[in-house]
Order: C-alpha cells, then structure tokens, then sequence
C-alpha cells in the first residue's frame, strides 16, 4: 500500500506506460529477499494496481550480449542488471524485446507494439525509446533516482553529443531453436572520465521546474518524470552545454583518448618530390589500418609531397549504409611458450596480429589458439592479411611453416590492442580545370605492411596529379582520393553529395607494380568516355594488355563509385593474372611477401605514364564537325596525301558525323589516337572541319 500511494503521488496512474528501474534493497528490504524474488511480487501487485488493466510496464532485462560476444536468446538470455528484471521477465503474460543489448521485458496492451519489429540501433530513430516517446511514458524509478535514466540515451544519440559513437556488434540470436546472425548499432561512450553520465543537475532543475516528482516509501524513494518533458528539459540543457549530462568537464575526445590509449608516433618525411619507388620504400611497413596512428602518418607524410586537403571523419558518422570505424591499434602482439620463448612477434611484422583483433592476455589451450590462428596455404611461407573490421574477435596470424611447429598443450598469447573513437582521414588533391567536371583517381592506403594492395597505387597517384597540378592549361578538374578502402568512398562521397553531379569518371588505381601486363576492369558503363579512353590508351602503351568487364576483377572503391544512386562510371587499372589462373590475381596477393622485394618499380613508373596519357587524350579529345558535303577531292589540299595516308583517308572521314569523338574514331578504325588527332588536324587546316568539346 506504501509503494502504491507514492506511485501515485509522483502522477503515476491507470493507463500509464510505464518504464522502470528498480532496486528493492533501497527501500529497505534486505538484499538477500530482494534476490530471493520474494519482494517482486509484492512491487509487481502495488505498480499493477496504480496502472490498472490498460496500462503497460517496462523494465530492464538488458544482457549486453553481443557486447560479450555470447549468443541471445530473448527466452533464456539471463537478465544482467538486477533480480527483479530477472524474475520480472519469466511471469506468465511478459513479453521481451529482441534487442540483444539492451533488452526490455514489459507486460500491459501496448508491451507487443512497442516491442514489434524494432529497428536493430538500441538508441537510434524508431528504437524502443523513440516509440516510448511518442506513446507519452513516463519513467518511474523506484529505490533509484533519475541518475538511472537508461532512454536519455536516445536524446543523446539524436542530437549527437560529442562523447558517443555509433559502433556495430554483431552476434547470434536464438528464436524456437533457430540461430540466426544479426548486427545491431549501439550509440557507445567514449572510454574517458569525463563522459560518465550524471543526471544530478538535470534532475535538480527539473524538480525546480515541477517536472520530476519525488515521494519517500520505506527508507527509500520513487522518482517520476514524463518522457516527453524531460526530453525537452534535457535537449535545453544539451543545447546550452554537450556535455550537461556528464561529469564532465567539456573536452577533446579524441585527445583524451590518445592520451588512455598512448599514440604511436610513426613521423617520417619522404623526400621533396619523391618518386613512386621513394614513396612506396618510405611508407609501406606503417600499420596503415583504416584508422589508425600509422595510416595518419603516411596520410601526412604524403600531403607534403602535393598540394593537399586532408578530410577527417568521425568514428561512428553515418556514411550512406556505412559507419566509420574506431580507431585501432596495436601495442604490441606475442605468442610464447610456458618457458618464455618468443615464437611470434608482431614487432617484426604488422601483419602478424589481424587487423582490429580484440585483445587477448592470457595461457591458451593449442586447439583455442588455432580457432584464431590464421595462415595461407598456398603460400605457405608468408604472413597473411586478416581483418575483422566489424566482427569482434581476436586473432594472430604466422606462416604455414611456423604453425607446423606449434606442438606444445598451452602457450601463453599477448594481444596488446585497442579501440577508441577516432578519425578516419582521407586524402584530397584537386588539380583544377577550366570546366567543373572532374575525373576522379582513386587508390586506398589502409592496407598495413604491404606494397602492390595498395601502397603502388597511391604513390602512382600522388606522382600523376603532382604533375597536373603544375599545369594551367587543363580543360577539366582532376581528383585524387587517397583513403581507407571502400568505407573511405563511402565517407568522402556522403559528405561531397553537391560534387557528385560533376564526376564524370574516375580511374581506380591498384597492383601496379607487379610483373604483369595491365589490366583494366570496365565499369558499370562501358561505354562511356572513361571506360573507351582508357582502353585505347592502355593497348597504346601496352601491347599485352587485356580487359575484363566490370566486377570480374579485384574489387575495390570502384564498386561505391558505381554503386546505386552514384553512378560514376568507374575503371580499375591494375597489373593482376586472370581469374582461374593460379596465383591470381598474384602470387604475394594480401600476404607479407607483398613487399619492396617482389615490386617492379619500373613497372610503377610506366603506368605513371599511361595514367597522364589517359587524361592527355581526355584533354585532346573533341568532336570533329565536318564543314564539307561529299567525297574529299584529296588533290586539291596540300596537307593531304593519298600514297602516305591511304588507310585514314579511305576509313576517317566517313566516320565524321558530328557525334563520334577523336577516340571513338581510333578505337573503331584501330589507329591511335595521336595519328587520328594529326590527320584530323590537317582536315582543319584546309577548313574542312572544326571542333567541339566533348561531355565528359
């Protein structure tokens, strides 16, 4: 009767929904009847009674299961904060969401809406908090005050406070015996002091302001505020100060962060002007992460080498159907023997810890380690690339060589890493031309450790639009994009949507310093200007040179650029075997013989070459408009000679209808695209043509 009354003297009543959090020991029931289970019943009845048969009540069954890395299942999944939510969720007529870290048990008419179908982002538009929200609830603690205020997260999701983050968890929930794979989003606090949540201050000024009620029972209290006026009354307060419902004070995250984790100092200088071999042998032993210490490094080393823009995004922003990842390091990873012998150390190689593994410190059972013990096979004396970018998990990787040695029962394993919000950063360097619309060149630095994935192309790249970026006679505007591999698109694109319209092609540049011919992966549209271009100029430079219609070769950023609601068609040069050969696309291909050793330098050098060619004739290339009717009287022109220009005469000018560009004319009649320009040339000279730019 006590607890009844106070419910209703802090405006609790029939109809309500109700969401609470609830400690019995508070209000001075033993803990040990309060674990017993014999106490909820009791607080059950006095909260049912105040609500009546319409209303509804929610409590926490929160498990963090995915958090932990453990299975959910909504019908066993043990509760992880409290008895009475563990009891609460196993009475006849509770119902439980299937959030499988922060899930609610309620009972009453609206439990199986609110729970329905939920958006799978714990704090995110439409989550259960939202939908509280919207159906007017009310949160009513009882034993707590409001510092226990689990949906002012939703708030602080929705207006973007600067001590939380998106990050993903993926898992297994368990339904009727069937275990399916999910990922949730959850709005995460950055892992520094000042971030911890207190609500005092905005429970004191709510209560000045007769927002949050308050009535003692037992030894403790029940504390009750509206969802809706406490929102507003806390978004004032956010809105004033970001930091208001934390300990605060206010700070840099990011430098907080760096100062919990350490930051690892990997400055080099390439020399001024360096070449694509200086800047490969500079730069490719850095631990280029997608975010990370080491790929910050190279992203600065290589903004001094060309004038350049260096674009930071986030951990955790939103990137069309993306989400930027934390950053990652790796102090330092080792597997021992029980007597202390050093068998693998990440010191000599970065590859030997798998991209964004979870730590892990500890003796470990031989079977356990080769679950996360990862190696190539077919080339069994290298290191090879792995990654769990999303998926937390944790892993070493050595060689096949190595593995064979590892006979003893337990070794002891070290995997010194870390997570924190960070800044994914991408590299922009604009040569600019007397038109707006742009080609793109493209080419990711996130892989660590290696040379030809994609260290070859960045440093092609960089050397590419160093040269334009001398020129002033350019008719279009050239990018480069130097970033993390595919998500780093996703970011620079989502946040350049009023550029798109302006690209007009792009070329992806990767592998380039292999032994083999080139190859070029057409995109999307492979009849577009880009695609036709760069076909003709490549069998130019290289007779042995082939080409693969789009997604049949490595897949790399071309795919976004391509992608739906983008579509800028996109090639992909690279020097790769066929697919279905062996050792393709090469035999050192994401593993740690992928390395200056195994580069052909000169290689990287002539598809330098044939990348200013490709935008050399993106630049010649017009529209010939003939200012003549019939058949040439080839006699009657000085410039023109039948015994030297057979071929062209007989075969150009009957492809001159106005819409055919100078490289649609070579590609047609295989010539190449400087003798077509030259002939065409001496056709103006007499003025028996003219020229119009073409659309890109």
């Amino acid at each position: 009767p006590m607890l009844a009354e106070a419910l209703s003297t802090v405006g609790i009543g029939e109809g309500d929904i109700v969401f609470s959090h609830l400690a019995p020991p508070a209000l001075g029931f033993t803990r040990e009847l309060a674990e017993e289970g014999s106490v909820a019943p009791t607080i059950l009845k006095a909260i049912l009674d105040v609500i009546g048969p319409t209303g509804t009540f929610l409590t926490p069954a929160f498990t963090y299961s995915f958090c932990s890395r453990q299975d959910f299942d909504p019908a066993r999944t043990p509760c992880q904060v409290g008895a009475f939510g563990e009891w609460f969720r196993q009475q006849e007529g509770v119902l439980r969401s299937e959030d499988p870290i922060f899930s609610v048990a309620g009972m009453g008419p609206a439990a199986g809406e609110l729970f329905h179908n939920l958006p799978k982002d714990c704090f995110g538009p439409g989550c259960l908090y939202d939908r509280l929200l919207a159906r007017g609830a009310k949160v009513c603690n009882i034993g707590l005050d409001l510092f226990y205020f689990t949906p002012i997260h939703h708030l602080e999701r929705i207006i973007g406070v600067p001590y939380r983050y998106d990050k993903l968890f993926s898992g297994h929930i368990r339904r009727n015996g069937q275990r399916e794979k999910e990922t949730w989003i959850y709005s995460v606090r950055a892992n520094i002091p000042n971030s911890c949540p207190d609500l005092t201050t905005a429970q004191r000024e709510g209560q000045k302001k007769g927002l949050v009620q308050k009535a003692d029972v037992g030894k403790g209290s029940v504390w009750s505020v509206g969802l809706k006026p406490m929102f507003d009354h806390c978004r004032q307060l956010l809105n004033n100060d970001p930091w208001a419902l934390t300990v605060g004070p206010a700070c840099d995250v990011l430098s907080e962060e760096r100062a919990r984790t350490g930051y690892a100092d990997h400055g080099v200088r390439l020399p001024n002007n360096a070449t694509c071999e200086e800047m490969v042998r500079g730069l490719w032993r850095f631990p280029r992460d997608l975010v990370s210490d080491g790929y910050d490094a190279a992203i600065e080393a290589l903004s001094e080498q060309v004038d350049m823009t260096v674009h930071a995004i986030p951990t955790g922003t939103q990137a069309f159907t993306w989400i930027i990842p934390e950053r990652w390091g790796c102090r330092k990873a080792t597997l021992q023997r029980l007597d202390g012998e050093v068998l693998i150390d990440s010191s000599n190689h970065p590859l030997h810890c798998m991209s964004y593994s979870l730590p892990f410190s500890g003796e470990i059972s031989r079977d356990e380690l080769f679950r996360h013990l990862h190696t190539n096979p077919n080339v069994p004396d290298a290191l090879p690339f792995m990654f769990k970018y999303y998926d937390r998990d944790w892993g070493i990787c050595c060689t096949e060589e190595q593995k064979s040695t590892l006979t003893d029962d337990t070794y002891l394993l070290n995997i010194d890493s870390h997570f924190s919000y960070g800044e994914m950063k991408i590299g922009e360097a604009v040569a600019t031309g007397r038109h707006k619309e742009s080609i793109v060149l493209c080419a990711h630095l996130c892989h660590p450790g290696m040379v030809n994935d994609d260290l070859a192309g960045v440093a092609v790249g960089v050397a590419v639009i160093r040269e334009l970026q001398k020129r002033d006679d350019l008719r279009y505007t050239y990018r480069l994009l130097l970033l993390p591999e595919t998500v780093g698109s996703a970011g620079w694109l989502s946040r350049h949507k009023d550029i798109i319209p302006t690209l007009k092609g792009g070329i992806f540049l990767e592998m380039l310093a292999t032994k083999y011919p080139h190859a070029l992966q057409h995109s999307n549209t492979p009849s577009s200007r880009i695609d036709t271009v760069s076909k003709m100029v490549m069998r130019q430079h290289d007779a042995d040179s082939w080409a693969s219609p789009f997604m049949t070769l490595p897949l790399n950023d071309e795919r976004m650029f391509n992608s739906t609601g983008i579509n800028v068609p996109m090639v992909s040069l690279m020097r790769v075997l066929p697919r279905g050969v062996q050792d393709t696309p090469y035999r050192e291909y994401h593993t740690s013989l992928d390395d200056p050793d195994h580069a052909d330098f000169e290689n990287l050098e002539k598809s330098k070459a044939l990348v200013l060619d490709i935008i050399e004739t993106l630049e010649a290339d017009m529209i010939p408009i003939p200012l003549y009717q019939g058949e040439l009287f080839v006699s009657r022109y000085s410039s023109l000679d039948y015994s030297s220009m057979f071929k062209l005469i007989m075969t150009i000018p009957y492809k001159l209808d106005g819409k055919r560009t100078i490289s649609d004319i070579a590609l047609e009649c295989g010539f190449e695209f400087h003798e077509v320009k030259d002939f065409l040339d001496k056709l103006q000279s007499e003025g028996l043509l003219t020229y119009e730019e073409p659309a890109l």
